[in-house]
């Protein structure tokens, strides 16, 4: 357990939605933390009153938001956060003991005040895949439709994020092109200055924004020390796959708009989301012919049809900030 004088000035936003159980195992894992936050903020949008099982000695205070919205729910939680680190922390986490405490430490190493933002790992989540680039990411490098590195945790010229999920188990920190939005901590001067734009409330992708929208200003990094679990709990908010596909299509578009390193064209970026929608296809298609995949087939097949949505939409979100 923690102890008694190992307080640090620090905020942690935990935005949810009728997730009461996970929220009751999260603060349990936080009640265990080797340092201990100043305050706590938990977002509710919930519809009813939650009667949330606080364990002593946390300073917990409940926001009650009338939107059910991530960032409009961030933004809320910033607002009246007053520590010099702020914690997005997804509700349906489990912290390891140190987490916090590893955080920070990469915050006070950093003599200079470059570091802008630091995300744990998720530890049953990440390194579970190869990192090994596919035969068609590899045709798309050769012919110029992707232009990156494959690395993860980097975003290509032309606006592919390549997604953490393979990063390996590592000690120290690695330095990112964009972190994740719900196991990071930022500096107070960045979220004074930059917040999770509202002109994506509908879309989700609020954490790979304002990474870039920071990115000229500070730097990101993983920190592999700080560890953690998540989730993915299906209970509460969730949108179907065609739509998560087609937001996030959507919304990678606008980033890369909005992004200071970008070319700011698209049509590297849609028609490379195109020919990702043709190969979930032919997977649906194949998964179709054996009759006891029907299901996850559908999955595929819906998760295509977003994905081509995205890239051939012709309206742009709102880039004005």
């Amino acid at each position: 357990m923690h102890r008694p004088d190992s307080r640090e000035n620090v905020s942690l936003i935990i935005c949810t939605y009728d997730r009461k159980f996970w929220i009751d195992q999260l603060l349990v894992s936080i009640a265990s933390q080797t340092i201990q936050a100043r305050e706590i903020f938990i977002v509710d949008a919930s519809p009813q009153e939650i009667d949330y099982d606080i364990p002593s000695g946390l300073n917990v205070e409940i926001l009650k938001s009338d939107k059910m919205q991530l960032t409009y729910q961030k933004n809320m939680g910033v607002d009246a956060a007053h520590g010099d680190f702020i914690f997005f922390l997804d509700d349906d986490l489990l912290l390891e003991d140190d987490y916090i405490e590893e955080t920070i430490l990469v915050f006070k190493r950093d003599k200079e005040s470059i570091i802008g933002a630091v995300s744990g790992y998720i530890t049953n989540e990440w390194g579970k895949i190869s990192g090994k680039p596919t035969l068609l990411m590899q045709f798309m490098k050769v012919v110029g439709i992707y232009d990156g590195n494959y690395s993860p945790g980097s975003v290509s010229p032309s606006g592919v994020f390549t997604e953490l999920t393979s990063l390996k188990p590592f000690t120290g920190c690695l330095n990112v092109d964009f972190v994740p939005g719900g196991v990071t901590a930022f500096r107070k001067v960045v979220l004074d200055k930059y917040r999770p734009p509202l002109e994506i409330t509908n879309y989700g992708g609020e954490d790979k924004a304002l990474s870039r929208m920071i990115a000229a200003e500070w730097c990101m990094q993983i920190c592999g020390d700080a560890r953690t679990q998540h989730f993915s709990a299906s209970d509460g908010a969730r949108r179907s796959f065609y739509e998560q596909r087609k937001s996030r299509v959507l919304i990678t578009r606008f980033i890369h708009r909005i992004d200071s390193s970008g070319s700011k064209g698209t049509f590297k970026l849609r028609l490379y989301f195109a020919i990702i929608a043709l190969r979930l296809c032919a997977i649906s298609v194949l998964m179709f012919l054996s009759i006891i995949k029907f299901k996850r087939g559908m999955t595929w097949f819906m998760s295509a049809a977003g994905t081509m949505a995205g890239a051939i939409w012709l309206k742009e979100i709102d880039a004005d900030r």
